[in-house]
């Protein structure tokens, strides 16, 4: 028996969405996909997703949201555009936001599943011990046992989702799950959605949806944020 607490995350609908693309087979690829981390970026980095204007940073003890501000980048490329012959020094507002684990005793074990078919090469800088290749993304990726029997799961199937799975569940270990907003201009709660401000857009997560298990039988539970 397992509890599971699902929130579907969205991001604004006007941020451009880019993702890789097999030729072979467009039908089943994910929205999102998650590219893990062999040496081709910062070590705290442990998977890299692209979203609409931003990037997203798979860490150990929580999530970082990088981002640009849609607006002010498309000024500047349409400037740049415009203007192709006169230099120009400006640049798109960014800001970074880190949703971190309170509480956490140790580090969880991440683990990608869903493997695409297509993959990544990244030859950076003239060192061959440096070049990573045929890393294939995954839409999903596992935090096994943030706290003690309680995962936390983030895919990318379709909307950018995450859940926490909750194994042999009680109140003490649901209390235990506790996220730090980190960096935020602003943090609120409106029409059940958690609003997450930042100079470069809004990340909103939608009306928590909990159920638990029973014999087979998938049973709601009441839960907000």
């Amino acid at each position: 028996m397992c509890k599971r607490f699902l929130v579907w995350l969205t991001v604004v609908t006007s941020w451009l969405l880019n993702y890789a693309q097999n030729p072979s087979n467009t039908q089943n690829l994910p929205n999102f996909e998650f590219i893990q981390n062999f040496g081709q970026w910062h070590p705290a980095i442990r998977y890299k997703a692209q979203i609409p204007y931003g990037e997203i940073y798979l860490e150990s003890t929580g999530i970082t949201y990088k981002l640009t501000n849609a607006e002010d980048y498309n000024r500047i490329q349409q400037w740049k555009h415009d203007n192709a012959a006169t230099p120009n020094n400006e640049q798109a507002r960014q800001h970074a936001v880190r949703l971190q684990f309170e509480n956490t005793s140790y580090s969880p074990k991440l683990v990608g599943k869903y493997a695409q078919a297509h993959y990544y090469n990244y030859f950076l800088g003239s060192e061959r011990k440096n070049w990573k290749s045929k890393i294939h993304p995954v839409s999903e990726v596992v935090y096994q046992n943030v706290y003690p029997n309680i995962d936390y799961e983030i895919s990318g199937q379709t909307n950018l989702k995450y859940q926490w799975v909750i194994h042999q569940p009680s109140q003490s270990k649901i209390d235990q799950i506790a996220i730090r907003v980190l960096g935020a201009d602003a943090v609120s709660i409106e029409n059940e959605q958690l609003i997450i401000e930042t100079s470069a857009g809004n990340i909103i997560d939608d009306a928590p949806i909990a159920y638990q298990i029973i014999n087979g039988q998938k049973h709601e539970i009441r839960c907000k944020f």
